[in-house]
């Protein structure tokens, strides 16, 4: 579940301009058959999810030339009103 997220974007930096994925930590190293996703346009990415609930998610953006998508879905599906406790 995502609940009470609230992102306020400023300076956006536009990672589809980039040559390689950024990273929280360099340390780790890349999952051998994974697939990258850092180019997709939206700041909070969701890829691979089933049941997924949300409550209270916001994003507001600032003036900028950046204009992804706040939430971009890639294979997921919401869990539907009546499927048990959230």
């Amino acid at each position: 579940m995502l609940e009470n997220v609230v992102t306020d974007v400023r300076d956006a930096v536009d990672v589809t301009r980039r040559s390689a994925k950024p990273r929280g930590n360099v340390q780790i190293a890349a999952q051998a058959g994974s697939t990258d996703y850092s180019t997709r346009p939206g700041h909070l990415v969701l890829a691979h999810v089933r049941g997924l609930v949300t409550r209270e998610v916001a994003f507001s953006e600032a003036a900028t030339t950046d204009r992804r998508r706040a939430i971009i879905g890639i294979d997921v599906s919401a869990k539907e009103a009546g499927d048990g406790p959230t």
